[in-house]
């Protein structure tokens, strides 16, 4: 005994036994003898073709022959039709959608969610220097899909775009187009060249952000600028408060500086390289007079000519010896006076370091201390204090009295010196170390610092050196350039230079600029005077040593001090979630890293620091009244006000009774502490209790706006600062994204020529070579909001050609899949409004099983803001269904009459995939389902914004692991059916499944008999083939050709010896030239009762 099922969408329950065992044919004749209903000329045409092979599978694409014969029949089939094109027309997609999708959609939430949470978005403003990158572009995108997503909850989502509009970047490139010199500039030319700088090129990247599709009101007041007047006031009363709780302090000491920025940089600013490359230096210092201790020492072991003696000291940074004012001894360290073999030469190191120093001063035949140095005496490190030894930069003294002559440089003690490496002595220049600044300071009673203007620093604002350094060939050469070198061979040519070679080392760089930094103590100028000589006072001696025109005056650095403040914000970040978890641990060492933050800026473009100072003592004039006077000032006035008018206007009635005469402060603010106060922006504050819900930037940021957010928050708050609240960070979470790389997973540079333009991409000029358009073509904004969405963002992801094809083709699959969808709800073939459970196949209660699966996983991945599961997790599912589900019903839904009840299911369930499918990839591609939405006939409204509707939970109803364990497997079984009918395709057996009739062959009973025979009715639709028969004993029959294998399964619902026969032999039937079955009983006959 054996049971057959045609290929057939008539349910079981409606087929007579004697039907499936021996008349399968006549169960299709009404479907292909009933729909002879007459279409229009232009339906008729659209008809002709069915579902386009692009959206098959292989198994789909492989077309029956059709004859002239069976196209007649094309009319009476009811094809996909829908005006959602096959491809987007993406230079009128932003014209249709954009303002539904961007602004307008934006007010509209903004306006009728208000009964929903408020969700703040903080945007850290981008730099308004020129147009967007890729790392804009991937920022911009993550943005809006987390707030597109919220929308789509009911949210009430406050994100306010802004932008980063002060700093010397800006100021330098409006110097560069108006072809000046900021020195034949007025402050106030320069702040106007630089804010109209600024404002075009706000304007030039809201251009390039709305071409991404991004949601927000892009109207000045939607947005927010650093320059505007009301955020600059905000800034200015955020360092009032600062200055009430007592954390902002000026300090005469040396600072990072970075001559490419031509300014003092904090410590964030700062990006260290673990392979920079320097030159380094063995310097012998000659010996000038040994101090009393020495001097017994040197007696003790029979040295008599002192002026024999070299202290060695090594360096990475030769320059820096322009600047030598001393040099560091530890007096816990022991120390050698030795013979170099080599030359003769007597010279004084740590005995600890003579191992290391034989490595790299010996030769091939000298690998030893004993062979390169003959130790002469040993002592401590104290022995060496008040010895002097004559200066690089000032003729060795001819007196014979050494101690008389005001030339000479003192050995000072530091417990900064170490013997871990160099050679124990360490040359000391205070106004490029802070080490060397408070040891040299420390000294200040023994003849050591009395003024921070006595500090020796010949080296101006670019970081070249001056006319004051006393040697014609350094003057006006980079330090960090060719300067080196010749300072190298400037101590070679006074017999001072031991050794140079290079040395790899970790080096601190502008993070900005990417260029190597240095420290130096700023000089400033605030008028010009006749040059006169300064004089610095060194053991207890004046020495010229520099020329400074008068006008120009050490510059103190402002710095806000963070000890306080930081305990506090590593204390409020234990509440704050961060994506990925493992960048908590790199922001808390950036903070846990940092005492204070310098805070002043030399340049014009920026915030002032609102600073007086008495003129006659250089006093600082810093405090509440002060600077509420100001601010009271400037509100009124505007900012552009602190340069142009006179102090004056500053001056509270105090200060102006007082008789004394006062200067304004030159210093601007941080761009950081600018960007850092953006918190200000936000009038009504998040539901969750925080200023925001949600921060999102790049993994620079931890150094940067993440820090300078949080510390300006918290310092600002008098309540927290004396521990009378919980400190409490702006933000919720912390999202951080990687960099954009190319396709090599290079990093982007213009100098490799690998740089994509975002906006390239959008209009197709990326990629073309040779003056050739590329074959890309434009690609519209949904193709790279894929390629940001579709990759794990929290690590560095590459964004190139390959990228962008790979997304566009993804794309234009969900495009063509969906549009199937869509065709198939047609205006004239509505599905039912609802059903029965019972009502429904095993294939459609698991594909709103996967639809359920499929939701409640997506919502999860978007609430771990993991978009790329969301992207994978829709691939699976559109995968899934093409292949399994499109496959089993387009026959169904083709070929039934409208409203056979089969048909109708098979509508409804199509529908709840688009709608499920498109509130999921809604966020990450708007403009598909915005289009798509506008081309729904089966829901009204089509005109709103798709995401003006609030997102629907599946019904648990769905759920069924029943329908999804039997549909596996099946699936399962279907891989070996394919497998077989391949073959027979390879071997040109058939050129369609349809051809093939499957036969079954398993155990009365078995879990393979019952799987089938409880499914038997979707067995041939399933399976892509026009019969399917189940045996419980195989029938030897002879066929013109078969293929046939075994499988079993180990699953533990069935019994793991169990095996299922699976064979395919061609169909003894003809083909019915309306349906392509092979079921009709001759050649071109439509199936009969």
């Amino acid at each position: 005994m054996f049971l057959s099922a045609a290929r057939t969408n008539v349910p079981a329950r409606f087929i007579s036994h004697q039907c499936l065992i021996r008349s399968p044919a006549s169960l299709l004749s009404s479907r292909c003898l009933s729909l002879s209903f007459p279409r229009s000329a232009k339906e008729q045409k659209e008809s002709e073709e069915r579902l386009p092979e692009s959206t098959l599978t292989t198994e789909q694409s492989t077309k029956p022959h059709t004859t002239t014969d069976s196209k007649k029949y094309a009319s009476t089939l009811i094809l996909p039709k829908t005006t959602f094109p096959q491809r987007p027309n993406v230079k009128t997609l932003r014209e249709t959608f954009g303002e539904k999708t961007m602004g307008g959609l934006y007010r509209w939430q903004r306006e009728h969610n208000k009964g929903g949470k408020e969700f703040v978005f903080l945007d850290g403003p981008p730099y308004a220097n020129g147009n967007l990158h890729m790392g804009h572009s991937l920022n911009r995108i993550l943005k809006d899909i987390t707030n597109r997503h919220e929308v789509l909850e009911g949210s009430r989502v406050n994100y306010v775009p802004g932008w980063d509009c002060h700093g010397l970047p800006i100021e330098n490139k409006a110097l560069k187009k108006l072809d000046k010199d900021f020195h034949d500039l007025a402050p106030s030319e320069i702040r106007s060249a630089a804010k109209s700088l600024a404002e075009e090129c706000v304007q030039l990247q809201r251009g390039e952000m709305e071409m991404l599709g991004v949601m927000a009101d892009w109207s000045k007041e939607g947005t927010y600028r650093t320059l505007d007047h009301e955020y600059e006031i905000r800034q200015l009363k955020i360092f009032k408060m600062m200055v009430e709780n007592g954390l902002i302090k000026t300090h005469h000491r040396p600072s990072y500086y970075s001559p490419s920025s031509r300014t003092a940089l904090a410590e964030a600013e700062l990006k260290y390289v673990e392979d920079h490359v320097s030159l380094s230096a063995y310097i012998k210092l000659n010996l000038a007079q040994a101090g009393s201790k020495l001097e017994k020492v040197l007696e003790d072991n029979q040295i008599e000519n002192q002026n024999d003696i070299s202290l060695l000291i090594w360096t990475t940074t030769p320059w820096s010896m322009a600047s030598n004012m001393a040099v560091m001894v530890n007096t816990n360290m022991d120390y050698a006076l030795v013979r170099y073999k080599s030359t003769g030469q007597l010279l004084i190191a740590a005995q600890d370091r003579l191992g290391d120093l034989t490595k790299d001063l010996g030769d091939s035949n000298s690998s030893t201390v004993e062979g390169v140095f003959e130790k002469l005496a040993t002592f401590n490190g104290a022995d060496l204090l008040d010895t002097t030894y004559q200066p690089v930069f000032v003729n060795t003294p001819s007196s014979d009295n050494a101690s008389s002559n005001p030339s000479l440089l003192r050995i000072i003690a530091s417990s900064h010196v170490t013997s871990t490496v160099g050679t124990g002595l360490v040359h000391c220049a205070p106004a490029h170390g802070l080490e060397d600044f408070v040891t040299f300071k420390e000294h200040a009673a023994t003849g050591g610092l009395s003024h921070p203007k006595d500090l020796v620093c010949p080296i101006d604002a670019d970081g070249k050196f001056t006319d004051d350094v006393l040697e014609d060939r350094l003057v006006g050469k980079a330090v960090l350039e060719e300067g080196n070198e010749i300072m190298v061979d400037v101590l070679k040519d006074r017999g001072l230079l031991l050794k140079a070679k290079k040395y790899t080392h970790k080096y601190p760089y502008d993070w900005k600029t990417k260029k190597p930094v240095l420290i130096r103590f700023v000089f400033f100028c605030p008028y010009v005077a006749d040059a006169t000589a300064i004089l610095f006072k060194i053991s207890h001696r004046y020495l010229t040593l520099l020329h400074l025109a008068s006008g120009y005056r050490s510059s103190s650095q402002w710095f806000a001090n963070l000890e306080k403040v930081k305990d506090f914000a590593l204390k409020s970040l234990s509440d704050v979630e961060f994506v990925p978890a493992s960048s908590r641990n790199r922001l808390q060492a950036f903070i846990k890293s940092r005492s204070e933050w310098c805070i002043s800026r030399q340049r014009t473009w920026g915030v002032p620091i609102p600073a007086l100072y008495d003129e006659s003592t250089d006093e600082a004039i810093l405090n509440s009244e002060s600077v509420s006077h100001i601010i009271d000032v400037l509100s009124e006035k505007g900012l552009s006000h602190w340069w142009d008018a006179p102090v004056d206007v500053f001056l509270t009635p105090a200060l102006r009774e007082s008789g004394k005469t006062y200067r304004k402060g030159t210093d601007t603010m941080d761009v950081w502490f600018d960007s850092g106060s953006a918190w200000t922006n936000v009038a009504d504050r998040s539901s969750s209790g925080h200023v925001a819900d949600v921060v999102l930037e790049g993994s620079d940021q931890h150094r940067g706006w993440f820090q300078s957010l949080l510390l300006t928050y918290l310092s600002a708050d008098a309540k927290v600062m004396n521990g009378e609240s919980k400190p409490v960070a702006p933000y919720k979470t912390i999202i951080t994204h990687g960099m954009v790389l190319d396709d090599s997973m290079e990093k982007m540079s213009k100098s490799d020529g690998n740089v994509i333009s975002p906006v390239s991409i959008l209009d197709g000029t990326a990629f073309a070579t040779n003056g050739n358009k590329s074959k890309l073509g434009p690609q519209g904004a949904d193709v790279l909001r894929l390629c940001a969405a579709a990759t794990d963002y929290t690590t560095d992801l590459s964004i190139g050609k390959s990228s962008i094809e790979k997304a566009s083709s993804q794309l234009q699959r969900f495009r063509v899949l969906l549009k199937f969808c869509v065709g198939n709800l047609r205006a004239d073939t509505q599905p039912i409004s609802s059903f029965h459970r019972d009502d429904l196949s095993v294939i459609d209660r698991y594909v709103l099983h996967s639809l359920w699966k499929y939701c409640h996983s997506t919502r999860s991945s978007y609430t771990a803001f993991s978009y790329h599961q969301v992207v994978e997790k829709t691939i699976l599912l559109l995968n899934d269904l093409s292949s399994v589900y499109f496959d089993a019903v387009k026959d169904t839904v083709y070929a039934d009459l409208p409203e056979e009840m089969n048909r109708q299911i098979h509508l409804s369930v199509l529908k709840e995939v688009v709608n499920v499918v498109s509130q999921e990839l809604g966020p990450i591609l708007p403009y598909l389902i915005e289009e798509l939405h506008s081309h729904r006939p089966d829901i009204k409204n089509t005109d709103r914004s798709f995401f003006e509707q609030r997102r629907q939970r599946p019904e648990e109803s769905w759920k069924d692991e029943e329908a999804e364990s039997e549909i596996e497997a099946l699936i399962e079984i279907r891989k070996a059916v394919r497998t077989l009918i391949d073959t027979g395709k390879k071997e040109e057996k058939l050129s369609s499944s349809l051809e093939a009739h499957l036969e079954f062959t398993s155990a009365p009973n078995g879990s393979f008999q019952k799987i089938l025979q409880k499914n038997r009715d979707i067995l041939a639709r399933l399976f892509a083939v026009s019969h399917v028969t189940l045996m419980a004993q195989p029938i030897d029959e002879p066929q013109s050709w078969e293929y046939s294998k075994t499988i079993t399964s180990d699953s533990e619902e069935r019994t793991s010896t169990t095996e299922l026969y699976v064979r395919i032999f061609p169909s003894s039937m003809h083909k019915c030239p309306r349906c392509w079955v092979y079921s009709a009983p001759r050649e071109n006959m439509l199936l009969e009762t």
